[in-house]
């Protein structure tokens, strides 16, 4: 059986946003720091004197490079994205968007190259490393969760939506591969390889697909928090509000 055991704690003065607690390497003292978005509109980077006034609330944190060396924090408000450069102590792009953005998954997607995809209000825009537009598309309704997945094994990244309307989206660059319907809005996807996801829904159901089948579901009073692979790509985590974490082979 795996044993897990803390290998660090901390309290923090301020409460997190939920998902917007990320770890990366920030510069290139290759050291693994914890970065976190608070509700009062702070980004708190762990064991360094680091903390980013957002004038907007926070809504959405991703921690992943995006045209260098080390990893960037990108940041999704009410209002806008911002990428922020630890490193070089700077601000990168910011792009204003209108209804917000509240989730962003970092990656490499069709032939794009590295984007962040931010998810929003019916829209999903992929931004390059300047801030550039390199992709968007629309969807039904308020995009929560985004993953990218190699659906079609095909070697290319496709983009996996879970929005609020209870539809799974699977776009191919610009087209609508798959549309799969759910019971609930859905808080999370999340790549499992081998052409599968993960996803999660707001009523507690836990679930997997490959391609546009459904693997298996079950469901839980409690809501999931997250979904990790972890420890190794053959293990999926998944976090529940109630504290509780499960960890199986898929």
């Amino acid at each position: 059986m795996l044993a897990l055991r803390t290998a660090f704690s901390f309290s923090l003065p301020h409460r997190t946003v939920p998902k917007c607690a990320q770890a990366g390497v920030l510069d290139d003292s290759s050291r693994l720091r914890l970065v976190v978005g608070t509700v009062t509109n702070k980004v708190i980077i762990h064991e360094t004197d680091t903390v980013l006034n957002i004038n907007e609330k926070i809504l959405a944190l991703a921690v992943a490079p995006l045209g260098t060396p080390y990893d960037l924090v990108i940041i999704g408000t009410t209002s806008s994205v911002l990428a922020y450069d630890v490193q070089k102590n700077t601000n990168l792009f910011r792009k204003d968007v209108a209804d917000g953005i509240a989730c962003i998954q970092v990656g490499s997607f069709s032939s794009h190259g590295t984007l962040a995809m931010c998810g929003g209000n019916c829209a999903i825009w992929g931004l390059d490393a300047s801030g550039r537009d390199s992709f968007w598309t629309v969807t039904g309704d308020n995009v929560l969760s985004l993953c990218l997945c190699d659906i079609d094994n095909d070697g290319v990244n496709e983009l996996v939506a879970g929005s609020e309307d209870f539809d799974i989206r699977v776009f191919k660059d610009d087209l609508l591969l798959f549309e799969l319907s759910e019971t609930d809005a859905v808080t999370c996807v999340h790549d499992i390889g081998n052409g599968r996801f993960a996803y999660a829904l707001a009523n507690g159901t836990l679930g997997a697909y490959q391609r546009e089948i459904r693997l298996w579901r079950i469901k839980s009073k409690n809501q999931i928090a997250a979904l990790v692979t972890f420890p190794d790509t053959e293990t999926l985590a998944c976090v529940w509000s109630g504290g509780k974490v499960n960890i199986s082979n898929f």
